[in-house]
């Protein structure tokens, strides 16, 4: 699988390119943001600990992220590629990405 990562801040443009890209690569889209808002309407297990931290106004912890990008990437792995859209965002969010991609390779 290979993995296109899109960063930019709010409102930047990432979901409109996004969508450019996936038509272009027939790759799949992956939006944290709507991954998060799934996952809690669901009610998952990663949805209610998302719940959790946006109710006190707090930043999700990475391992909290980085458990629930191990779900979307076995979810995934038979696609040819996938664009990350909101993740990762931060340095040690980028180290725990390659060490999950990483596992998959070792693993499969």
């Amino acid at each position: 699988m290979k993995i296109l990562i899109i960063t930019g801040p709010p409102y930047s443009g990432k979901g409109t390119q996004c969508e450019i890209l996936k038509n272009l690569l027939n790759y799949k889209h992956i939006s944290t943001g709507d991954r998060c808002r799934l996952e809690k309407e669901q009610g998952t297990e990663i949805g209610k600990e998302l719940s959790k931290y946006e109710k006190k106004g707090d930043l999700v912890p990475d391992q909290i992220i980085k458990t629930l990008f191990s779900q979307i990437l076995d979810e995934n792995r038979s696609e040819e590629g996938i664009i990350l859209d909101g993740y990762p965002r931060t340095i040690p969010q980028m180290d725990d990405l390659l060490a999950l991609v990483s596992e998959i390779r070792i693993k499969h």
